[in-house]
């Protein structure tokens, strides 16, 4: 039996229905993954549990600069939409010069060679810095001005790194 979330198809092992119904809960962070979870699947045992981050306050930069400091920070895969990030640098950079965008993440093997290329292309202005330790996050996020997050993951949820760039008070395109 196949499964629709979205307009995305699944397809669930037999086994993994049969030793699922032995968890005590499960806790999507959308309703709609709830939502399947119940009506399609028979689940009884699922609840909708949204996003969170226990943080201590961080200082806020508020340094004005002629520069657009970018940011990325998530897992690096093609679904998370580094490819339209790169777009939208071709365009700005044309616009100014006084732009910069900074990665970090741990990238996805299948889509290392790309993102690999595609910053040695932008290295004028792109650059990537790996991953981040937990505790590292919100005080290097402050030191940019925006977070970029073009995400086309379909059970995406409210993305960790978006509440991650509002704690630093930094917004989200």
């Amino acid at each position: 039996v196949e499964y629709f979330l979205g307009n995305e198809r699944f397809k669930p092992h037999p086994l993994q229905l049969k030793y699922s119904r032995k968890i005590k809960g499960f806790l999507p962070e959308m309703e709609n993954v709830n939502r399947v979870l119940i009506q399609q699947l028979s689940f009884k045992n699922t609840e909708v549990f949204p996003n969170f981050r226990r943080f201590r306050p961080v200082q806020v930069n508020t340094t004005v600069h002629n520069e657009l400091k970018m940011v990325f920070m998530a897992r690096i895969n093609k679904t998370k939409g580094y490819n339209s990030i790169f777009l939208a640098l071709d365009k700005l950079k044309n616009l100014s010069e006084n732009v910069s965008m900074t990665f970090y993440g741990q990238v996805a093997e299948e889509n290392k060679a790309e993102f690999d290329s595609l910053i040695k292309a932008h290295s004028d202005f792109a650059s990537f810095k790996g991953a981040l330790k937990p505790e590292e996050i919100q005080q290097t996020l402050t030191q940019y001005d925006v977070m970029l997050l073009p995400t086309q993951y379909y059970t995406e949820g409210f993305p960790g790194s978006i509440l991650d760039a509002y704690i630093a008070g930094i917004p989200v395109i």
